[in-house]
């Protein structure tokens, strides 16, 4: 599938904010699920996990209806409102470290391979204020937050902070890591 912007549509990011999301660059995450989901339907006995960077962190694809064995796994860029109107980014940062590990990385940078100290924080189930749209009725949207940051980072170096957005019930440390896990692999693909 390949998309590019028109010419005309070029330094227009604020008009094209208001187009509806099935004329937005960004339905083709919406269009990739809908295709997979299809196509798995089959087979309810295997786990979908669609892995989007910050591009994905749009209110349909967390609003979309899921099948049971369907879930993502979406990098935020959005500090969205609780229902208690809190910033999320701010709620997660403020627990406590359920856990920490070790992982090697590849650095940007340096190009060359390190070993990071990761922190974990979770909240579970926080329901999102619904994004405004003019004229629609929007609902709440639940999600799972795991917050990544990494600990004594050499200096020069771009720590790793990532704060991802899930559906994967997650209720022990092991399930939390592997949704890290599995996120970690969205720069395999790109490699």
């Amino acid at each position: 599938y390949y998309w590019n912007r028109s010419a005309e549509s070029l330094s227009k990011k604020k008009a094209r904010k208001h187009l509806p999301i099935e004329q937005k660059e960004s339905h083709r995450w919406i269009e990739s699920v809908e295709k997979v989901n299809k196509y798995f339907n089959a087979y309810p006995q295997s786990t979908l996990i669609n892995i989007c960077d910050r591009e994905g962190d749009i209110y349909e694809m967390l609003s979309m209806e899921y099948p049971a064995h369907s879930h993502y796994i979406i990098r935020s860029c959005n500090n969205r409102r609780t229902q208690e109107e809190e910033k999320i980014w701010d709620l997660v940062k403020s627990q406590s470290a359920i856990f920490s590990y070790e992982i090697e990385v590849f650095d940007r940078q340096t190009l060359k391979k390190r070993n990071a100290h990761l922190e974990v924080k979770w909240l579970p189930k926080v329901e999102l204020l619904p994004t405004y749209r003019k004229g629609e009725k929007v609902k709440a949207v639940n999600v799972n937050i795991i917050y990544v940051q990494e600990k004594n980072v050499p200096q020069g170096i771009k720590p790793i902070d990532w704060k991802l957005l899930t559906s994967l019930p997650l209720e022990i440390d092991s399930e939390l890591y592997q949704a890290i896990v599995y996120y970690s692999y969205r720069w395999r693909i790109e490699t």
